[in-house]
C-alpha cells in the first residue's frame, strides 16, 4: 500500500511512531554524549596522561594532564606528528615501539623522555595498547621523572662511591640488613684471595668457620640496633687453619628507598698482633 492509498489516520499512527523512533535516537545520543562527556572529565582529573594517538601518528585526543605535566595544549599536541614531542635520543626506540603497536602487541612499561613546552623534559612510563580494526592505539602515560632522576643520582654516588672504595688501601665491603654481602673492594680481594662475584649474596655463615660468622654476625647485628657505627671492633678471622685480626669500622646506612645496609672498612692488624704476642713471650722469657 503506498501512501496515497493510505488513510488519514494510518499516517498519523505512522508519523507519530516515527517520531517516538526519533526521540529514542535523540535520548540516546544524548546518553552517549553524556558518557563521553563523563568519560573526559574522568580523564582530565587524573594525574596521568591519557591519549588517543592513530596509525597515522597524529594524536587524536590527549587528557588536561598533557598541558599540567608537559605545558602543550590539547590543540598544541594535536597539530603535530607525537614524534615530534618525544627526545630525540628517544625518537628510535619509540618508533620501533609504534611499529610493534601496528602489528597488534602492546607497549608494557615502554620509558622514554617527553619534551615540554619550556624545553625540560619529563620522563613518561607508558602502557599503550592497540586497536587495530580501528587503526587507534590508548595510552596511560605516567609521570617517572623524580623516581629516574633519584635513581639516576645514586647510580652516580655509588659509582663514586665504588670508586672511592677501590682506591682505598682499607678492605671495605657493604652487606644488606639480612648480612648478605652487596659490595667488596679490590683490596679486601686481594688480600683474602676471594672473588667479589663469588661472595655477592651470600653470608658469613656461607663463607667463614661458625666462631667467625657468628662474631661477624653479633657485631652486625649490634650497629642495626643502635644505628651507630662501632669503631675499633677487634675481629679474629679464621680460615684455612689460619687466624688473622681484623681492626674495623662498621656503620649503618640507608638508600634513597630506605632499605638498610651495613658497611664497613677494615685493616690486617695480624702483623701488630703477633709482633704484640712476640713481645709479651720475650718479656715473660726475661722475667723467668
Amino acid at each position: 500500500m503506498n501512501d496515497r492509498e493510505k488513510t488519514k489516520e494510518q499516517l498519523v499512527e505512522e508519523l507519530a511512531q516515527l517520531r517516538g523512533q526519533v526521540a529514542d535516537l535523540e535520548a540516546q545520543l544524548a546518553r552517549t554524549q553524556q558518557v563521553v562527556a563523563d568519560q573526559r572529565r574522568i580523564n582530565d582529573s587524573l594525574p596521568v596522561l591519557v591519549a588517543t594517538a592513530g596509525l597515522d601518528g597524529y594524536y587524536k585526543q590527549v587528557n588536561a594532564a598533557f598541558e599540567r605535566i608537559l605545558g602543550w595544549s590539547e590543540q598544541e599536541s594535536l597539530s603535530r606528528p607525537f614524534l615530534e614531542f618525544i627526545h630525540p635520543e628517544d625518537r628510535e626506540a619509540a618508533v620501533a615501539a609504534f611499529a610493534r603497536l601496528r602489528s597488534g602487541d602492546p607497549a608494557i612499561n615502554f620509558l622514554d623522555r617527553n619534551v615540554c613546552k619550556d624545553g625540560s623534559h619529563r620522563w613518561i612510563n607508558w602502557t599503550v595498547i592497540p586497536v587495530p580494526d580501528r587503526d587507534i592505539v590508548y595510552g596511560i602515560g605516567q609521570d617517572v621523572t623524580d623516581r629516574q632522576q633519584i635513581e639516576e643520582a645514586l647510580r652516580e654516588s655509588e659509582d663514586g662511591f665504588r670508586a672511592f672504595m677501590n682506591h682505598s688501601r682499607s678492605t671495605a665491603w657493604m652487606k644488606d640488613d639480612q648480612g648478605r654481602y652487596v659490595y667488596l673492594n679490590r683490596v679486601y680481594e686481594e688480600l683474602l684471595e676471594v672473588r667479589r662475584e663469588d661472595w655477592e649474596g651470600k653470608t658469613d655463615f656461607d663463607l667463614w668457620p661458625p666462631e667467625t660468622a657468628e662474631q661477624f654476625w653479633k657485631n652486625d647485628q649490634a650497629v642495626l640496633a643502635s644505628g651507630h657505627a662501632l669503631d675499633a671492633i677487634e675481629e679474629t678471622v679464621g680460615s684455612d687453619g689460619q687466624t688473622r685480626y681484623w681492626w674495623s669500622f662498621k656503620f649503618p646506612f640507608q638508600d634513597v628507598r630506605g632499605k638498610r645496609y651495613i658497611g664497613g672498612w677494615g685493616v690486617d692488624i695480624t702483623a701488630r698482633k703477633r709482633a704484640e704476642d712476640a713481645l709479651q713471650e720475650a718479656n715473660r722469657r726475661l722475667d723467668t
